[in-house]
């Protein structure tokens, strides 16, 4: 009777001891997957061929009410964001606005423009010559527009969802806006814009946040609707000018948890699978900080309200905030990947931080100070991580005359109204008005980055190669090299190429990498053989 007490603790002890390593060895894989995921996930340590439209200069801000001010303000915007080192200005060119009235009708008579005390047809003017004076601007001072195509006007949009819901979600909202009732009148449009500026303006965006209630006329989000209109938009564009450049339009950040808008992963993935990637030359995201260090690299964190306390009201329903971070551009690269699209760069619609002094619908606020540190370290994350990202635009650089002193989206500017320069201007500026910066990737000697033929520029990486036909001299932190090859220490550094060359190339190592990838296999081993011999504990216990 003892021996058989005996050895039942003797297999209830071996038993508990290799489940207690088969969970150990659980955890480890847990937690390293989790740290995977936080230091790697996304980060790229090397690129084999060069992505078009990802070696653009990357300073661009967004001037959303720039349509709205005097040819005076338009010219000073201009100046102050070329200061800043800006070579991208994404603009709108609502079609609220240029076929204002009625179909094929580009005048303007909502004002008593011609001062007889009567708003009337006798005050026409063209709605497009303050469109024509922002392109003539930007040209004038080699600037770039990215123009936004959406916004119906009320004549294209008449057959609105009327159920009591939605109407009454309208008349909250009265800045929401969505497709017209005839897609065709809106490819009418995208042609007249694209054509009337041929040779003079190239981005063209179709769209904004098509899966947002507030862009679709706070309808449920429909993926192929939406891919109706891209088509659309991308075929009239392309046969108005074959040279035009099509932007995806940003898709809003969401989890599916939210009625208002739909999981902007499953929305491309949708839009992917009816035939989408045909449809767009450059993918464009949203990167909102929404009060998160712009080095921070989790891909899942606990729901916080606005001020930055745990939310508990939805904790049960949702305890984890998967909706959107600095990281949230990965996840939207990794559907792209997946669909065969890796070859197209990513540029980002907006981003920024809010500096209002309470909480917001925008996150936990941060001080002017952060924001300045945020903008940049973003800017200097993407060239160092990302070698697919292209283009990135602030919000924005100055309220405008379309911004109440009450809104709190005034606290993104980089600007305040009366033009006083913010932290994140002067930041900005200093980092947009140095050398290029150059970081993990391919490049080659006609890449739009470079400025004006100088081939100088500051880099961050620790493996540089440059690839020619002839000789050239390679310098690297003012030493010429013996050959054009250079590695060295991981972090910044600056370079000068003299001479004809044909390619670059910066890469990178991870650090102990083998040791690293060795872990998760030698956990596995330990799982299955802990497994194994509790299972071997268990029979030998009723064989017994």
């Amino acid at each position: 009777m003892a021996c058989a007490m005996q050895r039942s603790r003797f297999f209830q002890f071996q038993s508990l001891l290799w489940l207690l390593i088969a969970g150990v060895c659980a955890g480890g894989l847990a937690a390293w997957s989790w740290l995977e995921n936080e230091q790697w996930r996304g980060v790229a340590t090397s690129v084999d061929q060069p992505i078009a439209w990802a070696n653009v200069p990357q300073g661009g801000v967004n001037l959303p009410s720039l349509h709205l001010e005097s040819p005076e303000v338009i010219s000073r915007t201009l100046d102050t964001a070329k200061a800043a080192g800006f070579y991208w200005l994404r603009v709108q060119f609502p079609w609220e606005d240029i076929e204002i009235h009625a179909k094929n009708d580009f005048r303007d008579y909502r004002h008593d423009y011609n001062g007889d005390g009567m708003v009337d047809q006798t005050d026409a003017i063209s709605a497009w010559t303050k469109y024509d004076g922002i392109v003539a601007a930007a040209q004038a001072r080699n600037l770039q527009l990215i123009v936004r195509l959406d916004r119906p006007p009320s004549w294209a949009r008449q057959n609105l969802p009327m159920d009591s819901f939605r109407v009454a979600k309208r008349q909250q909202d009265p800045g929401s806006t969505g497709p017209p009732d005839n897609y065709g009148d809106y490819g009418d449009y995208v042609t007249a814009v694209v054509e009337r500026y041929r040779g003079k303006v190239r981005f063209f965006q179709i769209w904004n946040e098509p899966n947002y209630g507030h862009e679709w006329n706070w309808a449920d989000p429909n993926p192929d609707e939406f891919f109706k209109l891209l088509q659309l938009g991308y075929t009239r564009a392309k046969a108005a000018n074959p040279d035009a450049i099509i932007l995806f339009p940003s898709l809003t950040p969401a989890d599916g948890f939210d009625w208002q808008a739909m999981n902007d992963l499953q929305f491309l993935e949708q839009l992917y699978q009816l035939g989408a990637a045909d449809y767009f030359d450059i993918f464009t995201a949203q990167g909102y900080g929404l009060g998160q260090p712009a080095t921070e690299n989790r891909y899942v964190r606990p729901l916080f309200n606005a001020d930055g306390s745990l939310r508990r009201d939805t904790l049960w329903q949702r305890p984890l905030d998967s909706r959107t971070d600095v990281t949230r551009v990965v996840f939207l690269r990794e559907v792209m990947e997946r669909y065969g699209d890796a070859h197209k760069a990513v540029w980002i619609s907006e981003f920024g931080w809010n500096s209002s002094a309470v909480a917001t619908q925008y996150g936990p606020p941060v001080s002017e100070e952060q924001k300045a540190q945020y903008l940049v370290e973003y800017l200097q994350r993407a060239r160092q991580q990302w070698p697919w990202l292209g283009a990135m635009n602030i919000w924005f650089l100055r309220p405008g005359v379309n911004f109440s002193p009450e809104d709190p989206t005034i606290h993104f500017a980089l600007l305040k109204n009366d033009w006083t320069e913010l932290p994140a201007y002067t930041a900005v500026k200093a980092y947009l008005t140095q050398a290029p910066q150059l970081g993990i990737g391919r490049y080659q000697p006609n890449d739009l980055l470079w400025q004006q033929g100088e081939y100088s520029a500051n880099w961050w990486g620790e493996h540089l190669i440059v690839q020619s036909a002839g000789p050239i001299e390679v310098v690297v932190d003012g030493q010429v090299l013996a050959e054009p090859e250079f590695r060295g220490e991981l972090g910044q550094h600056q370079l000068e190429i003299r001479g004809d060359w044909q390619a670059l190339t910066i890469s990178r190592q991870r650090a102990w990498w083998w040791l690293w990838a060795s872990i998760p296999f030698g956990l596995w081993l330990g799982l299955l053989l802990a497994l194994k011999r509790f299972y071997r504990v268990l029979v030998r216990k009723r064989t017994v």
